[in-house]
């Protein structure tokens, strides 16, 4: 998944007012959190990713800066999740500097 353009950021966050408007709640809180950036060394590294809760459903991951060695990731776990955490797997090390972008609905 690409990065969200401004015409996407407009939409969401007019699909997350209009829930709003018409009493929907939360029910389409749709967010995107960038994380922190990867230490590198492994191809399995744990991002802490702020404002990530433990709950929120995550739509998807996608990678926004890839890290020294170019790598692509390819998947994420989403089992024994902990807030502000994310545990992903890159096709090799990464190097230092990959940063993710984790598009979200929130709980």
């Amino acid at each position: 998944m690409a990065l969200l353009s401004a015409a996407q950021k407009y939409a969401l966050n007019k699909m997350n007012s209009t829930a709003r408007k018409y009493g929907l709640g939360d029910q389409l809180d749709i967010q995107y959190y960038d994380s922190a950036a990867s230490a590198g060394g492994a191809a399995t590294e744990t991002l802490t990713v702020t404002g990530l809760a433990a709950a929120d459903l995550i739509l998807a991951v996608s990678q926004k800066t890839k890290g020294a060695n170019g790598t692509a990731v390819i998947r994420w776990t989403d089992t024994s999740r902990t807030a502000n955490q994310l545990a992903v797997e890159w096709t090799g090390n990464p190097g230092a500097g990959a940063v993710l972008r984790v598009l979200v609905l929130k709980a």
